[in-house]
This record gives structure tokens, sequence and C-alpha cells, in this order.
């Protein structure tokens, strides 16, 4: 119908011609609802958001180079060709990206060590902006695990003390209990000071009195070669709330020479003049490096950076010791958060890792119950 007709059928219509400004409106409503309805001016529904989900939570690469692919899902937006880029992650860590799926793999070690990255995926469609996703990846530790040659498999008798003001006098009031012990042949007696048998108690003041009521009487048994745990700084090395005053770790690294120097190379001579000088003839040469770092105010990277000031000055002093590592306490997902990061950054001697594993406390338990 066009306008020429709709104005002849409005002029035209017998009713109308008695009232012209009537049958005007009326036929201008008419023209403007004929055009809606052939030019298509209904309101076209608006494209539902682009919105990207992962097929899996996170990845974890081995740096042994074997890759993990993972599909990126689409939902909304037009559906047209989605485009993917990533970031986030170091250059050792290859990407391949086709179609809607992302293929990771660690194709460089010294470019991508062992930790926790997050990357960053975009998708986008024409005309439509893009959005992101992340995805944890872990990159492990690519470890090679050999058969000894000719190495049988030992097993030794072994135990604890806690050197301490409260039973730091327990082989003197059970003298018995040194012979016992020693009938046992213990391997690595672990020794851990804390508290009145941490021997410097202020700067350049020192006392050996509780430590040697233990660590003597353990020199003289068994293999007579104890770790020695450094468990904690002395007291006036922290702050009120725990953490050590000296970030640089070398206070703390020059009481553990100190330590290292009483016991294995003839002693030391404190500022007083005063000659520290262990009487057994028998050396420490296992020494643990700080008790439980994870709960005990120190990062894993306040821990690595302590490691790799205190073992150095410690070597200097008796090149012939050896040297276990973190002792962490282990729950949760400590080992996987805490390892990565020494692992990559430790650069002094390590002969041992070692964790804390506390299966019950109540000792009605039975093997079955615990493992």
């Amino acid at each position: 119908m066009t306008g020429g007709i709709l104005r002849r059928n409005c002029w035209h219509n017998g009713s109308m011609t008695r009232n012209p400004v009537k049958m005007a409106r009326l036929c201008l409503m008419l023209i403007a609802a004929i055009s809606l309805a052939g030019c298509g001016g209904t309101t076209l529904p608006s494209l539902p958001p682009l919105q990207l989900s992962l097929s899996t939570n996170g990845v974890t690469l081995s740096q042994a180079g074997t890759p993990v692919s993972v599909t990126v899902l689409p939902t909304g937006g037009s559906g047209g060709s989605l485009h993917l880029t990533l970031n986030g992650l170091p250059a050792g860590i290859s990407a391949n990206i086709a179609a809607n799926t992302i293929s990771l793999a660690v194709s460089n070690i010294a470019g991508a060590p062992a930790g926790s990255y997050t990357a960053a995926i975009s998708g986008s469609e024409a005309g439509i902006s893009a959005v992101t996703v992340n995805l944890p990846v872990t990159v492990a530790i690519a470890a090679q695990v050999r058969a000894a040659i000719g190495g049988p498999l030992n097993q030794a008798m072994s135990t604890a003390f806690q050197p301490a003001s409260w039973d730091y006098q327990f082989f003197q009031n059970n003298p018995g209990a040194v012979t016992m012990l020693s009938n046992l042949q213990p391997s690595h007696v672990r020794i851990q000071a804390v508290d009145g048998a941490v021997p410097e108690t202020a700067p350049g003041v020192w006392n050996f009195t509780e430590l040697d009521a233990i660590v003597q009487p353990v020199l003289a048994m068994g293999d007579h070669s104890p770790e020695f745990q450094i468990a904690v700084a002395p007291a006036f090395m922290y702050d009120a709330n725990g953490n050590l005053l000296d970030q640089t770790y070398q206070q703390f690294a020059q009481y553990c020479v100190q330590l290292v120097k009483y016991y294995n190379t003839g002693g030391f001579t404190d500022s007083q003049g005063v000659l520290h000088k262990s009487p057994s003839p028998y050396p420490i040469i296992w020494w643990g490096i700080f008790n439980e770092p994870n709960i005990n105010h120190l990062t894993a990277s306040q821990y690595t950076q302590l490691y790799n000031t205190v073992v150095p000055a410690m070597l200097q002093a008796d090149p012939n010791i050896k040297f276990a590592a973190i002792e962490l306490s282990d729950f949760g997902n400590q080992p996987q958060s805490y390892l990565p990061t020494f692992v990559s950054g430790v650069t002094a001697q390590v002969n041992a890792v070692a964790t804390h594993y506390y299966a019950t406390c109540n000792q009605k338990d039975t093997d079955q119950t615990l493992m």
C-alpha cells in the first residue's frame, strides 16, 4: 500500500469527509504503523555477555617437560570464532593454542623454576570485548630416583632430646638411663636446644651448663654422632612478635658459628675473655638449621635466605659438617607450598631435607589407626 493509495482511501471514506482534521490524523497513524511493519522496526534482542570457564581448576607441570592441555569453554557471546591469548607465565613455559585448547609444557627448566604461577587466559569474539579467566599453574620439581649401588637398607634405633630449663636434668635425675640408652646403640640422636638451654643468654654472654647436661651424655653413647638442631635463635635476637630482628641473618649465623667452634674446633673466647670448649672428644657432624620455620615466622623465601647465609659461615668454621634443612611442621599442603621455593633458591650445601610428622597424640592409637 503506497502513500498515495492510502490518501485516496482516506479522502474517499465517506464517514471521514465531514472532519478533515480527524481524517488527516488517522492517515498519519496508518502511515507510521505500516512503515514500522514494513521496515522491521522492532528492537532486536541483545547478545548475552561472553563468559569463559576452564576444563580444570589448575594444572601441574613437570620440569621434565610433559605437556598438559586445558580446554577453554565459552558461553554467551555471539557463538563465533573464539580468539585466545595467554599471559603471566615465565618464558620457560611454552603455550600452544589450537582452537579452544591450550597446551602447556616446560620448555626451559632454567626459565621456569619450580613454584606457583597464574596464567591469565583472555578470550574475545568479533565485536565483543575480551574477558579473562585465571588458571593456577604449578611447576613441580623434576627428580631422578636411582637405586643405590651396593647400598643395603640399614635400620637404626634413635630418639630425641629437647634440652630446656624444665628437663635438662634428665640424665642427672635418671643416671640409669645412660646405660639403658647406650645398650640400644642409638644412631643420630636428635638434640633440639630451646629455652634456657640456648647457650648465648645475652650478646657475647655464654653459658653451656643446661645444654651440655644433655649433649655430653649423648655424645658419649651410640654412634657418637647426634643431629644438633639449632632450633631457635637466642631470645635477644627476636622482636616482641617473634620475628628475627636482623633480616640479613648475619647475627644468627655468627651464633651458629660459635656453636660449631665450641663442639668441633677447640672452642672460642667470648667478649669477656672466657674460653668456651666442649669437654667431649667427639665433634658434632650433623646440624639442623632452624625448627619448623613455616610456623615460626619465616616464609619459604626468608628461610632460604637464612639457610644460604648460615650454612656457608658454619662450613668456614668446620668444612666436614653436614646439614639437615627445613624440618617442616607437616600439615595440609605445607610441603607443596614451601619446598619448591627452597629447592629453586637454595645455593648452600644440603645433605638431607627433613619433615615432622605427628600422626597422633593419643598413645592408645594402634599402628593400624596411625597408618
